[in-house]
């Protein structure tokens, strides 16, 4: 057993975490080139598109993407920063474009996640390479396989790019807030005034969440160090974009349009706080009744971070003291309910049946971070306490592989055994089953016939066969019957038809 443990050193149990994760990320990338652009994809990129066509110049499609989010914020909602992007799916530039648009997606959720966990577990805590290694492909492999709606994280580009892309742009926020903190370089500033406006142009989740970290930045810091009230600046600029978005005319005309009523009452707004940390306390119960091999990626995580912390500790390049983990806690529980204040606003407290799965994604997401977060520092507490004590086995990376990280494995693989079952539930065994199966196949050739009658401009009404919405882990909306009918429309102004509807014509499945 000496020998095996030597032998599989952290070096070597990184290298195959990094391999085994970028395995579990290949269907992700597999399947982007059989997905299609949903109805809201088609719909908000009808400008862009038509100004591609019509000139070919990417300045006509930038203006067309301006006039898009002003007709964006008066219609249906108040996301002004997002909207922009909305209109841009890779589709507008080139028909079966569209596979870049989950690619980009997928690269704003490993890069964010990436140069986040390297910045604070190597260039804050200290952690060795291996570490990080470790940790990063852990928190990739449970973030992504059992996202809560695979096709709103990841296949649809309108909700990737309200949700994803501030999520990353909100790890990048939180970098530069934590370099502005320990450099009080204005280049640091500037960067959180960009990050911070676009983020409150995007979406309430990841906008209340910096103004609560702001908050308490600015009123825990700022009597060691005056710069730290500049944070107001940002903080304005965010509380200013979300207030703009909730102003949106748009926001009452969507609600309106289906039928539901959306108003704001502040006596709604506590009740919506009270029911959000309701929700956090929840969550893991959720998570892990969902994803009970989740349990083995945080034994994994408590392990890993461990003895990564202790390596750093005892060659003094951590720059935290982890003096206060009760109230560490109580800061980042209260931050991580604040993600499902949005959600819960608007379907528990307004009724909205129309509320986006991607609150649920982003909640998700950031409960990880925060659950790595008070992980890292209980233990790094713990360690500082310990690490006076000589030879005993926590503080001792000898004894603590062979007696604790060693036994962890045997636990872990014993779990994985009695949690087995749990294993078709991920992406990755959904993703081998549509494929496996044909459906993939069989989808992209229908969608082949949809595109020979869509680019075919000689044809003005387009009559096309039915498929099947139940897609896996893709997502497509239905062409019916109903001309009039939102998903038909959508396809009819983008590819400038008069008409998009289904045949009538019998169509029996082979």
């Amino acid at each position: 057993m000496d020998k095996l443990i030597n032998w599989l050193n952290d070096k070597k149990l990184a290298i195959f975490a990094l391999i085994f994760m970028a395995a579990s990320l290949f269907p992700f990338f597999y399947l982007s080139h059989y997905v299609r652009p949903a109805g809201d994809d088609f719909g908000f990129a009808r400008h862009t598109h038509a100004a591609w066509l019509d000139t070919g110049s990417l300045w006509e499609v930038i203006k067309a993407a301006f006039f898009h989010v002003k007709l964006f914020y008066n219609s249906i909602g108040g996301e002004w920063f997002a909207a922009f992007f909305y209109s841009l799916m890779p589709e507008v530039f080139a028909p079966y474009g569209f596979w870049a648009g989950p690619y980009l997606i997928m690269l704003c959720h490993i890069a964010g996640t990436f140069f986040f966990l390297n910045y604070f577990l190597r260039k804050i805590l200290g952690m060795r390479w291996e570490y990080f290694a470790l940790i990063w492909s852990l928190i990739l492999i449970i973030s992504l396989q059992y996202l809560p709606s695979n096709n709103t994280g990841v296949y649809w580009f309108a909700a990737g790019v309200h949700y994803i892309l501030p999520h990353m742009l909100f790890l990048f926020a939180l970098i530069s807030l934590s370099k502005y903190i320990i450099t009080s370089e204005k280049k640091y500033l500037y960067y959180l005034l960009l990050l911070t406006f676009a983020i409150g142009g995007s979406n309430y989740s990841h906008g209340m969440l910096i103004i609560i970290i702001f908050t308490l930045m600015i009123i825990i810091l700022a009597k060691k160090n005056r710069k730290i009230l500049y944070l107001i600046l940002p903080f304005l600029i965010c509380l200013i974009g979300l207030f703009i978005q909730l102003k949106s005319p748009g926001n009452v005309h969507r609600f309106a349009n289906i039928g539901e009523e959306f108003g704001f009452d502040f006596s709604n707004v506590i009740k919506a706080i009270f029911l959000s940390l309701a929700e956090a306390i929840r969550n893991p119960f959720n998570y892990f009744s969902r994803a009970p091999l989740s349990i083995v990626i945080v034994l994994l995580l408590i392990v890993f971070c461990w003895i990564g912390l202790l390596t750093a500790l005892k060659e003094k390049k951590t720059l935290i003291s982890f003096r206060y983990p009760l109230l560490f806690i109580i800061l980042v529980f209260l931050a991580n309910s604040a993600m499902n204040l949005q959600r819960i606003y608007a379907v528990e407290i307004n009724g909205i049946e129309d509320a986006s799965s991607g609150t649920l994604v982003v909640g998700y997401l950031v409960f990880w971070l925060s659950w790595l977060s008070v992980i890292l520092y209980c233990e790094g507490y713990l360690i500082t306490k310990l690490l006076n004590k000589k030879k005993i086995i926590l503080t001792d990376e000898g004894l603590y592989r062979k007696y604790i990280l060693f036994p962890a494995f045997i636990l872990c693989f014993a779990l994985c055994v009695f949690f087995r079952s749990n294993v078709k539930d991920s992406f990755a065994y959904q993703s081998y089953v549509y494929v496996k199966s044909g459906a993939a196949a069989e989808y992209k050739w229908r969608i082949a016939e949809y595109m020979v009658i869509l680019l075919d401009d000689d044809i003005e009404e387009a009559y096309l066969k039915p498929i099947n919405n139940e897609q896996g882990p893709l997502l497509h909306w239905t062409i019916v019957d109903d001309e009039s009918n939102f998903v038909n429309w959508a396809y009819q102004v983008f590819y400038r038809k008069k008409l998009v509807k289904i045949s009538d014509e019998d169509w029996h499945w082979e």
